[in-house]
């Protein structure tokens, strides 16, 4: 059956549907020995030879899905350079349910789950499924138990569940993580346990967003992986997934369902003491509140009258010390910004005056085109 070409790669587990868009408009593409541009053109794959730049011919292969308890000290790679152990290989050291390994196509872990970690992973050959899984708009939750040192405030865990900033590889500070949900499920003299849900796949996120608030990361579980858990499987198991946890995975990967059909709730701002936090769309859809009511410049008022507070040293009504000290920041900056425009303007200036100076002096060569004549005889 004649199905498109970027429907069909996706199907041979090598991309997502819209990458595989981007391969055949990169010329990456042929049929039959042509090479095809057109987005939206249909082959069979049980008829037509499909090639791709890199891959060779794309069989028609049955979408695989199996679930793993990955170990600790394995990587979720195809395979690993520094040769240890992959997740791959656990499907020919362990037999699974089903079919067995010699069986089992080419398969490509969703997402990635530490090297020291543990818990639920999911393989197939279905590269479209496995593009929305990871993709954070589609809101999938990842549920973590995680053991930490020390014990978590409430104040500490309540960062969590709002969302932290990470440092990130430059020294500075990524956008905030999207709220989570944190529960105590176990308390230690020393360490404690919590139960940690997320919707995003950032770098190391679960121990940065520990570290974050003071704690460092001893021992990392992730239990559950949208609609999937692993209290049958022990670790390094695996099996196939039944039919119906497929189509409720898709339906969770389509719809963006993390729970209750919704979606993660809106970012909120931090409001200053004695206001009322709101999010940023409903601040604007319901206008200024009567706490902090902005009011517009006038065409005629100067922009220095309006900033007089700030450099009197009062901090807008609002404004926490991060925002005050980034505001002070950008003065600083415009200042100097202009005294160099201005020192420029100056340097042009005397430039100029010099240049006038010196060709209105005793030894200015004549103007030959005043004379009417071209470079002379």
């Amino acid at each position: 059956m004649q199905e498109r070409l970027q429907k069909i790669i996706a199907a041979a587990g090598i991309c997502s549907r819209r990458d595989a868009e981007q391969l055949i408009l990169d010329r990456a593409v042929t049929v039959n020995g042509q090479v095809v541009t057109t987005l939206g053109t249909k082959a069979d794959p049980e008829v037509d030879i499909i090639e791709l730049r890199g891959h060779g011919r794309l069989n028609s292969e049955q979408q695989v899905y199996i679930l793993i308890n990955k170990p600790q000290n394995v990587v979720t790679t195809v395979d690993d350079p520094l040769g240890r152990r992959t997740v791959l290989e656990l499907l020919d050291m362990v037999a699974g349910k089903g079919k067995g390994p010699a069986d089992l196509p080419r398969l490509y872990p969703v997402g990635r789950l530490d090297f020291d970690a543990e818990g639920a992973l999911i393989l197939t050959n279905d590269g479209e499924l496995a593009h929305m899984l990871m993709h954070p708009r589609h809101n999938v939750p990842k549920v973590y138990e995680v053991k930490i040192k020390g014990q978590a405030t409430e104040e500490e865990l309540d960062r969590l569940r709002r969302g932290v900033r990470l440092p990130d590889m430059n020294g500075g500070l990524e956008p905030a993580t999207a709220p989570a949900e944190v529960e105590v499920i176990k308390l230690g003299s020393s360490n404690s346990w919590l139960r940690i849900t997320i919707h995003e796949g950032r770098h190391h996120q679960v121990k940065r967003m520990c570290q974050a608030i003071g704690h460092f990361v001893i021992h990392l579980i992730r239990v559950a992986y949208a609609n999937l858990t692993i209290d049958d499987l022990e670790p390094g198991h695996w099996r196939h997934l039944a039919p119906a946890e497929v189509e409720k995975l898709k339906e969770i990967a389509k719809n963006g369902l993390a729970k209750g059909g919704k979606r993660a709730p809106k970012r909120h701002f931090t409001a200053a003491p004695g206001q009322e936090a709101r999010s940023f769309s409903a601040a604007h859809k319901n206008g200024p509140s009567s706490q902090s009511e902005h009011k517009p410049r006038r065409k005629d008022e100067p922009r220095s009258a309006r900033q007089s507070s700030h450099s009197a040293g009062e901090t807008p009504r609002g404004m926490g010390k991060r925002q005050e000290e980034r505001s002070g920041r950008r003065s600083q900056y415009a200042s100097r910004q202009s005294r160099d425009n201005n020192n420029r303007r100056s340097d042009n200036n005397s430039r100029r005056s010099a240049g006038s100076a010196r060709r209105s002096g005793p030894n200015q060569r004549p103007n030959q085109h005043s004379t009417g004549r071209r470079g002379g005889r």
